[in-house]
């Protein structure tokens, strides 16, 4: 025993060491992350809303909904952003591109001033698709795409071929720029205009950089249309857009983007006050949102996340008071850690607080909400105007007040309102509708009721929009208002994390916002707390499970685990915000015991694995089976039990054997009992042995089984239904009919291992009630019946509804003591048979036997069909031995 150990402690080590080399690799790194998920889901025992200083308008699908498909008019955006600010919003991010211009500016031109009111940032976005093929990183790639870049700019509009020529390519890099010249072509331009930036010779104009792609001052008045004037267009914009927010970025001579990358468009990127990039990447293994990084290198500067980005504007900071350190991000108020230049979100127990729950949310709006309250707005204005035309008409026509500065005057105390009401109520409410009102009288009535009707809806209008203003204010007043998607549809901008496999990627910035503005950020435990958390888990699994048996071991294993990941994993993660490694170390413990134990297990359990092999080579598989999950469920000596014992006899193969001879009929058999073994185990029954063309199963064979009775009689039935769909089958036609023939009962038997052991056993039953259950499956010839079974099996199934047809009381040959009869009812079975079988059997029973003898005769002749069972009941009127007590008494076989 102390070599097993020896090499059980010495396995463990080796496993122990494993788990530290492939952590060290990263091996375990999703396992991590999984269980940091769950650490988010379960672990916070505190309620943790997003931060009060955030809030979202949403472009979710009922604003969808009321306003239309996506995109929409950037004037109505320029509305929106006008109500945002109206309500007292510090700071808005709109997490939508602006890449491109609208086709009438004029959009652009008012989201832009919009814009320019407030603090707003923009997000940009970074192409993570590769242009380039990563064959032009290679020192002859960069050779050759720095000729191609020149030979572009010798004439841009030139053939393909010409340039391929010009700047002398070989393959490969030839036959990508022939797959895709448009593509390289831009990329050259690009590189172009980069570099006379880069040089301080930058184009002052569009002209002047056209002028030089077409191949220099000596063609600057080339006025022809060529394919490249609009990428030279766009590549054009896309610098001055740049340039524009390149204010924003942190400065970074070295900082390389790719041409695909996309600022917002020149007006908005002069308005806004930050951009930020919006990308993001999920987990290479689960999909899953777990990370962001916080910088991202463009051609123009190092951008930041587009959530930091937004929160450092709203704290009136700018980028370069984020500071980047290896391991963690340094802001003015707080540092939060970083790894591999990402930071890992600190995900609240829920996002923002009512989110989700439409009207009710306190830091969340949908945008169609705040574009109707500006719509409202136009409306109340246009009503305001219509309001003050009326009444200075009526001023003037009606309470003849002349001077427009009056007029003025009165609108704004009130006097106006005051006069033209008490006109109306003096001169006018009681007369307007008196037909011989002079006409001019009447004129001036129905303008005074015009003022009326228009100055109400104005003031109802006026509290429908001060009531929206409010509900605006208390929402966005004074915060940090992501604009964002949030809708389902085709326009989904939806991210997997640990609230939804589609939460909206909004949210992804929104946190990062969060922990900025908050100081909320997950502190990681030191590099070495992993690996000794692997060696010493590892080192106590290792030991346990060598000393102790399996059950102590296991035990002593899962309270050290469970220690571990509740004291580090729960109170640490919940209390001090701490990640501390899970996945690892439990793994290392997990591992080292199972390999310990096991390696323990195969050598001590020899003697117990001889005694299995011995027992698998005497017994049913069914029964090692059992056996093998709780062998004390056998009993070698025998236990007595109640068990419900079925005999059963395929009748017909006599015929048969001789029309197929033996190897047919062996299959045919073989056909049969396999099918209806199938139906006997599917309902919980041991088939104990095969005897020729009869089988033998019981229940209870392992332990009690309380629902034996019905059990066994839904079975009896559906081998009687299987026997009969075999014998209609094709290959089956001209062959004699099988028949099934079944017995059942029910009680006391002792069922153990029985026969000559340890070489020749069997594991079954031995107890009269199995005598009865035969005596039953023979007795079916008697009674021309298909299914007989005992008074007990009955008892046992009166709960389950299955039809029954008693047969009185009977003495079985071979026994003398009477059993309750009864014959299970197929499905087939006429009632009328039932009914009078039934009353003919009660009439024999009660010993009123001239009137049995003729309910027989009205048997036989209305279903003749029940023949045998009527000639038995015949013999016994005959006998006088059976007048006597109304029990029926078989004397054939």
């Amino acid at each position: 025993m102390k070599n097993v150990r020896s090499v059980a402690i010495v396995v463990g080590c080796i496993i122990t060491l494993i788990t530290l080399g492939l952590n060290a690799v990263g091996s375990f790194q999703w396992i991590e992350d999984w269980t940091i998920d769950l650490r988010f889901r379960y672990v916070r025992w505190q309620i943790e809303d997003i931060g009060e200083q955030i809030a979202l308008v949403a472009i979710d699908d009922a604003s969808l909904d009321t306003i239309g498909r996506w995109p929409w008019k950037r004037s109505l955006l320029a509305q929106a952003t006008e109500e945002i600010a109206r309500a007292g919003a510090q700071t808005i991010a709109f997490d939508i591109l602006f890449t491109e211009p609208e086709e009438d500016s004029t959009g652009d031109v008012e989201l832009a001033k919009a814009m320019s009111q407030s603090q707003c940032v923009v997000a940009l976005t970074r192409r993570l698709d590769i242009v380039l093929d990563p064959v032009w990183e290679t020192p002859l790639g960069k050779m050759q795409l720095a000729a191609f870049t020149n030979a572009v700019e010798a004439g841009i509009d030139r053939d393909i071929n010409v340039i391929i020529e010009q700047a002398a390519l070989v393959e490969p890099y030839k036959a990508q720029v022939l797959a895709r010249p448009t593509a390289l072509k831009e990329v050259a331009a690009w590189r172009t205009l980069e570099r006379f930036r880069a040089q301080g010779k930058l184009p002052k104009t569009f002209k002047e950089y056209t002028a030089v792609m077409l191949g220099g001052n000596e063609r600057a008045e080339h006025t022809r249309e060529f394919g490249e004037e609009k990428m030279l267009e766009r590549i054009w914009l896309r610098g001055e857009s740049w340039r524009a927010v390149e204010g924003t970025l942190i400065s970074d001579a070295t900082s390389k983007g790719t041409p695909q990358d996309l600022p917002p468009i020149g007006l908005i990127a002069k308005a806004v006050k930050g951009v930020g990039v919006v990308n993001a990447m999920s987990s290479k293994f689960d999909g899953q949102f777990r990370r962001l990084s916080t910088y991202f290198p463009t051609d123009f500067g190092i951008a930041p996340q587009f959530g930091l980005a937004a929160a450092l504007v709203f704290q009136h900071q700018t980028v370069n008071d984020a500071v980047a350190h290896e391991n963690y991000l340094q802001l003015r108020n707080c540092s939060i850690p970083i790894r591999d230049g990402k930071l890992l979100l600190n995900w609240p127990t829920k996002l923002l607080a009512g989110y989700g729950n439409g009207t009710d949310s306190k830091a969340a709006i949908g945008m169609g909400r705040v574009i109707g309250q500006s719509i409202e707005r136009k409306k109340l204005e246009r009503q305001e105007e219509r309001l003050q035309l009326l009444g200075e008409e009526i001023s003037i026509g009606v309470l003849g007040r002349k001077s427009k500065e009056w007029f003025q005057s009165a609108s704004r105390d009130g006097r106006l309102k005051k006069e033209i009401l008490d006109t109306w109520k003096s001169d006018y409410e009681e007369h307007v509708n008196d037909p011989d009102l002079d006409p001019r009288l009447k004129q001036a009535g129905d303008g005074l009721r015009e003022w009326m009707i228009a100055e109400k809806a104005f003031q109802d209008g006026k509290a429908i929009l001060n009531a929206g203003d409010i509900k605006l204010r208390e929402t966005l007043g004074g915060k940090l208002v992501f604009v964002g998607f949030t809708a389902t549809g085709v326009m989904a901008d939806m991210i997997s994390t640990i609230f939804d496999a589609r939460t909206p990627g909004i949210f992804a910035s929104i946190i990062v916002a969060d922990m900025v503005l908050n100081g909320r950020s997950l502190e990681f435990a030191p590099d070495w707390v992993g690996p000794m958390a692997i060696i010493l888990l590892g080192l106590i699994s290792t030991l346990t499970g060598a000393r102790f048996g399996a059950g102590i071991a296991a035990i002593v294993v899962f309270f050290v685990l469970a220690f571990y990941i509740g004291v580090l994993g729960v109170i640490g993660f919940d209390w001090g915000n701490w990640i501390c490694p899970m996945a690892a170390p439990v793994s290392s413990g997990i591992g080292a015991w199972i390999v310990t134990t096991v390696i323990v297990a195969v050598i001590t359990q020899r003697e117990k694995q001889r005694v299995t092999r011995q027992f698998r080579a005497r017994v049913s598989p069914q029964l090692v089976e059992m056996l093998s999950k709780n062998p004390k469920v056998l009993s070698m000596g025998g236990v007595e039990r109640e068990a419900t014992i079925l005999f059963g006899d395929l009748a017909g193969f006599t015929a048969i054997n001789a029309i197929l001879g033996g190897p047919a009929v062996v299959s045919t058999l073989n056909l049969y009992m396999s099918a209806m073994t199938k139906e006997l185990i599917s309902r919980r029954a041991y088939v104990n042995k095969f005897l020729g063309d009869g089988i033998l199963a019981f229940w209870s064979a392992f332990g009690e089984e309380p629902e034996q009775g019905r059990l066994s009689i839904e079975a009896a039935l559906a081998c009687q239904k299987i026997v009969t769909e075999i014998g209609k089958r094709p290959d089956r036609q001209g062959l004699p009919i099988i028949s099934l023939r079944l017995g059942m009962a029910t009680g006391k038997v002792v069922i153990g291992d029985c026969g000559a052991p340890p070489d020749l056993n069997d594991y079954t039953m031995i107890g009269d009630s199995g005598n009865l259950a035969a005596r039953l499956e023979s007795a079916n010839k008697q009674f021309g019946s298909a299914i007989l079974i005992d008074g007990r099996t009955a008892e046992l199934s009166k709960e389950s509804g299955l039809a029954l047809l008693s047969l009185g009381r009977v003495v079985v040959v071979g026994q003398t003591i009477p059993i309750d009869l009864y014959e299970v009812c197929l499905e087939d079975d006429p009632t009328a048979r039932i009914e009078a079988t039934e009353a003919m059997v009660r009439l024999f029973t009660a010993c009123q036997f001239d009137e049995c003898r003729a309910s027989l005769a009205n048997l036989l002749k209305t279903l003749p069909g029940s023949k045998k069972l009527v000639h038995a009941f015949m013999d016994a009127l005959d006998n006088p031995e059976d007048l006597r007590d109304g029990v029926l008494r078989l004397r054939a076989k």
